[in-house]
């Protein structure tokens, strides 16, 4: 295995209702087929630029992917996972989405996804346990 490096990952879940059945829907995006992990869907996000904090680089980062504004609502528990490439330590927050329509600015795809149908994309693995604190939280609301 090649010497780990350590990636500090800020992750927005933008959470919204469904305007027609009133469901939690999340914004998910498709990272680039040909980078890190490619193809998979993610909360977007990214890593931390040096003596920024997480909430301001999850606000910068979905800026730069989707082109929307939000605000960080409440930091969630970190999560860490080992890659063979990688430790990755994720630190997401719930965020509120406050303006701009979503767009594929530097992510293959996006969608405003029905909580109850996450399993239906492909996440990475470091995603597992986010993904059950979401699906559980937003679904008992």
């Amino acid at each position: 295995m090649d010497k780990q490096i350590e990636v500090q990952v800020a992750v927005g879940v933008t959470h919204r209702r469904c305007p027609e059945s009133g469901r939690p829907q999340v914004l998910i995006s498709r990272r680039a087929k040909d980078g890190v992990l490619g193809g998979y869907w993610e909360f977007p996000g990214g890593k931390l630029e040096p003596g920024e904090s997480a909430e301001t680089c999850v606000v910068r980062e979905l800026r730069e992917e989707l082109g929307v504004e939000v605000r960080p609502t409440k930091a969630m528990e970190p999560i860490e996972h080992t890659y063979n490439h990688a430790h990755v330590v994720l630190r997401p927050f719930y965020c509120e989405h406050v303006g701009g329509e979503p767009a594929a600015l530097e992510v293959d795809d996006w969608t405003w996804c029905d909580v109850a149908r996450l399993s239906e994309y492909s996440f990475p693995p470091a995603n597992a346990l986010l993904l059950e604190r979401v699906v559980r939280e937003c679904l008992d609301e």
